[in-house]
């Protein structure tokens, strides 16, 4: 019979039941609560990273970093991943205001003329980004972006 073995290490899979997602979600919010008391501390303390990290308070952050970029305000708190995003955030935040404001009218917006509007809102971005010439509005489209607009879907 052959002998399995049991890792203690943490995966990076995804949950396969609800349970497991519930377990991963909690640690992800403690892992970003805990990453928010970091950097106050730094606010507090006028310190790095690499002082918090030392300073042993703050266990689940692994490396000083992850602090650091969010002390310089390039990384805001909820909006890591932007530039992999398709549309902004004031964008998607317009597009969900006119679609309800549709459904408000009883006049729904389907699935299609949703995706057509949001390629809409794209060209619009790329043609007021090459008018601008990267200047105080501009604003790059991501490469999921482009590929949106190459593909109109």
């Amino acid at each position: 019979m052959p002998r399995v073995l049991l890792s203690t290490t943490k995966s990076k899979r995804r949950p396969n039941n609800k349970a497991g997602a519930k377990v991963a979600f909690s640690n992800s919010k403690r892992k970003s609560l805990e990453l928010e008391a970091a950097i106050e501390w730094c606010n507090e303390n006028n310190s790095s990273g690499y002082m918090a990290i030392k300073s042993g308070l703050f266990p689940l952050i692994k490396h000083r970093r992850t602090i650091d970029i969010r002390l310089k305000g390039s990384v805001v708190q909820g909006q890591e991943k932007q530039y992999c995003s398709i549309l902004t955030a004031d964008e998607e935040e317009t597009l969900v205001t006119y679609a309800k404001n549709k459904n408000r009218c009883y006049q729904g917006i389907n699935k299609m003329q949703l995706t057509n509007l949001i390629i809409d809102v794209l060209r619009i971005r790329d043609h007021t980004n090459k008018k601008l010439k990267g200047g105080r509005g501009f604003k790059a489209l991501s490469k999921n972006a482009k590929n949106a607009l190459e593909n109109n879907r």
